[in-house]
């Protein structure tokens, strides 16, 4: 089977299945010091400084969009930052389409209007 025709029909409850087959306690991962490292390092690179799909500064969180490379030391390159408005709605648009984490991340960041922050006069 082609593997990008099988990605593509990854659902919003299938992504769930596969973070749980990745790493079983979720919550207890986030919890841990291996976690609250990451997210330091994360913090202080500037592609993590803002919302990479609106582009906002604040309400900042990362976000797993695949569990692939949860707790490997790959494990930023499933991660984006996203406000707490855009990650919100990329949740909410995975489950409204049934489609993956990762196909509506992608959906969110591009398709929507960049933030510009207001000139100074």
């Amino acid at each position: 089977m082609d593997i990008k025709k099988l990605i593509k029909e990854v659902t919003y409850k299938d992504t769930w299945t596969i973070r749980d087959l990745v790493i079983p306690d979720y919550q207890a991962y986030l919890d841990s010091e291996d976690w609250k490292q990451l997210k330091k390092e994360l913090k202080k690179l500037k592609k993590y400084q803002k919302c990479r799909a609106c582009g906002k500064p604040n309400y900042l969180q990362l976000h797993h969009k695949t569990y692939r490379w949860v707790g490997t030391t790959k494990e930023q390159l499933g991660i984006v930052t996203l406000c707490g408005k855009c990650h919100k709605r990329t949740h909410e648009y995975a489950k409204k389409k049934d489609i993956s984490i990762a196909r509506a991340t992608r959906y969110i960041i591009t398709h929507t209007k960049k933030w510009k922050p207001k000139k100074k006069k």
